[in-house]
């Protein structure tokens, strides 16, 4: 019955209003056991991704970049301001 509207189960319209109406069941958002659970799965979450950086910061790929932050700037602002002057002392890329 799910995904279907109240009208098309409760051909009278009375009885649609009164079913869409309805107080839920349970007013309480999450058991205890259900925050127990989630509170578990977002501490391995933080824990795969702890151990990922600090794997990932031992590498090279972290420590020495392969761009320069300045040429990024420089692409950025060649696209944003259509300015394509390379900046005193660096040739053109």
């Amino acid at each position: 019955m799910m995904g279907t509207h109240a009208a098309e189960v409760y051909r009278d319209p009375a009885q649609a209003r009164s079913f869409l109406m309805q107080e839920p069941k349970e007013n309480r958002p999450f058991s205890w056991r259900e925050a127990l659970l989630l509170g578990l799965v977002l501490l391995l979450a933080l824990g795969i991704r702890m151990v990922w950086l600090a794997e990932y910061s031992a590498g090279p790929e972290y420590r020495h970049p392969l761009y320069d932050p300045e040429y990024n700037a420089y692409w950025a602002r060649g696209i944003a301001l259509n300015e394509w002057t390379p900046p005193e002392g660096v040739n053109d890329p």
